[in-house]
């Protein structure tokens, strides 16, 4: 297999030349000594630096999402429209057309590597009127804010929430000052005024959430760093955030407390600046009072990447050319009337068509709603892979399994910065599945410049690319058979008690579980032993884990090489370090200086204690380690995800009924069998992400006119058919997009998901069986968010749901034996004025334990000592019980 990586340079450069932001200098304007800074115009800026542009993860594959915010009746769904080439959203002249937000694919282009080829390259999405490739991005409309959302007013918080996953924002604004802050019609409006508002909101919304935990940051003040990561912001956003606010995160704890009142606003500015960029979209500049107020807010922002556009001028054009009015592609700078071929206009479009000309194309030289959305993914520089089969004739791998026709560079991947060859690999083997085998080494070809050499997985890193590689793997290409153990994102060392085996001065055994990333040894970032025989440093995470990585972070200053040769090894409560079991092999190379060394222990390993040890080669070898970092899992084949203790995984290939269970058997399980709401959403949630089309089998069919699960149990409790269903005898299960089941002929052919189990046993690691599920109580005060999260992300489970008095009770056995006076989050809260259990199910009115007096407001629920459930604000904290299945 080969391929060819291009870094597109030349995108950014074009984008930047073809749709400039402002770039603004290096000033800032000072803060103000009060809670909230008085100019947002900081916030507003030009490209952010690729570096720091990583909201979710280093490197890998980037589903890009751009978020549409401004307040009602601007043009958002208008625009919404007009970048999907589409009317899905609905319009009018009145606040909260939106009020669920939209999804829905829009397109940006970069240049195409066919330019430079005879013919034109057959593109998986085309191409636009410059030959440009077509992109596409996910783009998400909410509904209008107004001033005050962060106090509740409007749609309140909701939409800012709407945003979260957003990489980049796009403020649709009212260029015309036509409609008020409130969305509403009037003359002479100041559009400079949303700009600051709406910055006010998004920092207010942040500030706030900060504030009403502030008191227990002052006591933990690096709490104050987990606080950010709930804005789906990665540990090096959240970094580089302190950074540009002067704060050195290795003297939080001491500083935090004497911070005066412009230091966290400061902070959150920086922070909105680098995880949620924004272009400042000025529609209806066609207006006649759009100009001055363009100039306005140009001078009023000058940092701040702008575009003026007119969203209903490039609605329009799109109707007339689908009406056959006119010739018009999506993004072209004019349009064609003069065709024979072309019904004839009526004299109202003509003077539709003369006001568009006149006011948009010959003044800006598009709509410009296309050029919004180059501008928007310009600010966070993605990179680009186009993955092929032949260097020569540059075909795309094969489609056939996806039944699809291979072509000339037909794919295109984006990839977020810092992504190596080995991402890429990890990419196309596994969210592609257009490759198959183990990276060996990339032999490169330059594009142009005709040079080959040969690179590992980690030695060739996209950003440090520019024009086009060609690429081509080596390796072993066939399917691995090795089990895949996946990580959860918590990293469950952080913060508990380690100890080691002497310390040299101040450098003792907590520094490795500080959270901090710092590799000096003297400036007390890192564990120091004394010179010893076979030194060690060990952490006790609280209660066993099964640990499936443990990374550890070796020292930068000097003397990188005096840790070769540990070994990681992991024990029960009660076992010995004789007995102990060692993950993964020794790691027997010389690391380098500062680097992290990632230990795969190849299947998990249950245990509560953690130890990093040399081997006894002299007395004097002294141990040091920076960070250790431990993540469970629970041991899932490669491919598949767990979710509720189970792995599940869909295979895109159609096959019979017969032949997928065959297929599923071969990995050791059977056809996925959702028996439980909460299964059936996440397998539908899984399909819709694969595939916008198919059906998938599931393990239920008609056996002996009656329906049962692969495992012969009846069909019971929970059922997933549609309308009318199911409607023939003597047939199989399949599930559709839309989450309801229905039978098909067995003979038939479709897609399908596996199940398997995990390879460890929840049993092992603390949790407590009951009806099908197992339960566990975790002794870690969070949240309820932070709780959902956390349960999520070990074995897929969630909050634990008692919907009747025997669940309850054996819940509240499970959180007793943990702690007899804590209260503890579960999965009830109220949404939308009714109570819902967390998964998304209404709660059952059959049984409630209210405690006297309660419900008493609207929150999240936690459980009493007397097993009383009691109502919570939903950002305090409490300890949690997870439940796992059923």
């Amino acid at each position: 297999m080969a391929m060819v990586f291009t870094i597109v340079e030349a995108a950014r450069d074009w984008i930047n030349h073809n749709v400039t932001p402002d770039t603004p200098d290096e000033e800032k304007p000072q803060d103000q000594a009060e809670e909230e800074p008085s100019d947002f115009s900081d916030l507003l800026s030009s490209p952010v630096d690729p570096e720091v542009t990583d909201s979710r993860n280093t490197g890998g594959r980037w589903n890009f999402v751009i978020g549409l915010v401004g307040k009602p009746s601007a043009g958002k769904s208008t625009f919404f429209n007009a970048a999907m080439a589409q009317n899905q959203a609905r319009t009018a002249a009145h606040p909260f057309t939106t009020i669920e937000p939209n999804f829905g694919i829009a397109y940006f282009s970069v240049p195409c590597p066919c330019a430079k080829m005879d013919h034109r390259c057959e593109a998986a999405y085309g191409h636009n009127y410059k030959g440009e490739r077509l992109v596409p991005v996910l783009l998400k409309d909410v509904a209008g804010l107004v001033p005050g959302a962060a106090d509740g007013k409007g749609r309140g918080n909701r939409f800012l929430n709407d945003l979260l996953d957003a990489d980049v924002l796009i403020h649709i604004i009212d260029a015309s000052g036509q409609t008020d802050e409130n969305g509403e019609e009037t003359t002479g409006y100041d559009p400079t005024k949303d700009v600051r508002w709406l910055n006010i909101e998004i920092h207010r919304w942040i500030y706030d959430n900060i504030m009403n935990k502030w008191e227990s940051i002052v006591k933990r003040p690096l709490k104050l760093l987990d606080m950010f990561t709930g804005y789906h912001a990665s540990r090096s956003t959240i970094q580089s955030a302190f950074t540009a606010a002067g704060i050195d995160t290795r003297r939080l704890v001491e500083t935090l407390p004497g911070w005066d009142s412009n230091v966290l606003p400061k902070l959150v500015t920086e922070f909105i600046r680098i995880r949620f960029p924004m272009v400042l979209g000025l529609n209806k500049s066609d207006r006649p009072e759009a100009e001055n107020n363009i100039q306005r807010i140009q001078e009023a922002y000058p940092n701040a990447a702008t575009m003026p556009m007119s969203a209903l001028s490039e609605c329009k054009l799109q109707e007339l050319q689908k009406e056959n009015l006119l010739h018009y592609r999506y993004g072209e700078p004019s349009f064609l009337t003069d065709d024979e071929y072309l019904r004839p206009l009526s004299s109202t479009t003509v003077e539709q068509l003369d006001r568009i000309q006149n006011n948009v194309l010959a003044k800006f030289g598009s709509t410009n709603v296309h050029n919004a959305l180059n501008l928007a993914v310009s600010l966070k520089s993605p990179t680009f892979a186009f993955p092929v089969q032949d260097l020569d004739t540059l075909m795309s791998l094969d489609h056939r399994q996806k039944g699809e026709v291979p072509g000339v560079l037909k794919d295109c991947i984006v990839l977020r910065p810092g992504t190596t060859v080995g991402h890429l690999h990890t990419v196309l083997v596994h969210a592609l599945e257009l490759l198959k085998g183990t990276f060996v080494r990339a032999e490169t070809v330059g594009a142009t410049e005709g040079y080959t050499m040969f690179v590992k997985s980690d030695h060739f890193n996209a950003d440090e690319i520019t024009g086009s590689f060609f690429i081509r793997y080596h390796g072993v290409w066939r399917a691995s058979p090795n089990v895949h153990v996946s990580c959860t994102v918590e990293n469950v060392a952080r913060g508990k008690p380690a100890s080691q085996s002497s310390t040299d001065g101040s450098n003792n055994a907590d520094l490795a579980v500080d959270g901090e990333k710092g590799t000096s040894v003297p400036e007390g970032q890192c564990t120091l032993t004394n010179a010893e025989t076979g030194p060690w440093w060990q952490v006790d995470l609280g209660r066993d884990w099964p640990v499936s990585t443990v990374r550890v972070l070796n020292r930068g200053d000097c003397c990188g090489r005096l840790l070769q040769n540990f070994e990681v090894r992991i024990k029960g409560e009660w076992q010995s370090w004789e007995s102990s079991e060692i993950c993964g092999t020794p790691y027997d190379q010389k690391p380098a200086n500062g680097q992290s060394i990632t230990v795969d222990c190849r299947r998990p390993i249950v245990g509560r204690h953690v130890r990093i040890q040399l081997p006894e080669r002299s007395d004097t070898d002294v141990l040091s380690v920076c960070e250790v970092e431990v993540f469970p899992g629970l041991g899932c084949p490669a491919g598949y995800v767990v979710h509720g203790g189970i792995c599940y995984k869909p295979n895109e290939t159609p096959m019979t009924h017969a032949d997928a269970q065959a297929t599923c058997q071969e990995d050791g399980g059977t056809l996925a069998m959702p028996r439980h709401r909460h299964t059936n959403q996440f397998l539908t949630d899984t399909a819709i992400r694969e595939d916008t089309q198919s059906d998938y089998w599931i393990g239920l069919s008609n056996q002996n006119e009656s329906w049962a699960w692969r495992d012969g149990n009846l069909l019971c409790g929970f059922r997933g058919w549609g309308a009318g269903m199911p409607s023939t005898s003597n047939s199989c299960a399949v599930l559709r997009l839309d989450g309801n089941w229905k039978d098909e002929p067995c003979e038939a052919t479709a897609k399908f998901f596996c199940q398997v189990q995990t390879a460890v046993d929840l049993a092992t690691v603390g949790y407590q069986p009951y009806g099908g599920a197992f339960l566990s109580a975790f002794l870690i005060e969070t949240t309820f968010e932070e709780a959902k999260v956390a349960c999520d992300q070990f074995g897929g489970g969630r909050l634990a749901q008692p919907t009747t008095k025997e669940f309850n009770d054996r819940l509240m056995s499970v959180a007793g034996e943990a702690s007899a006076d804590g209260s503890f989050w579960i999965g009830l809260k109220m949404y939308e004025d009714f109570w819902s259990w967390s998964d998304g199910t209404p709660s059952e009115t059959s049984y409630s334990s209210w405690a006297p007096g309660e419900p008493s407001g609207e929150g999240c629920v936690t459980t009493t000592p007397a097993g009383e459930w009691s109502v919570k604000d939903c950002d305090e904290t409490a300890f949690y019980v997870c439940q796992i299945g059923k």
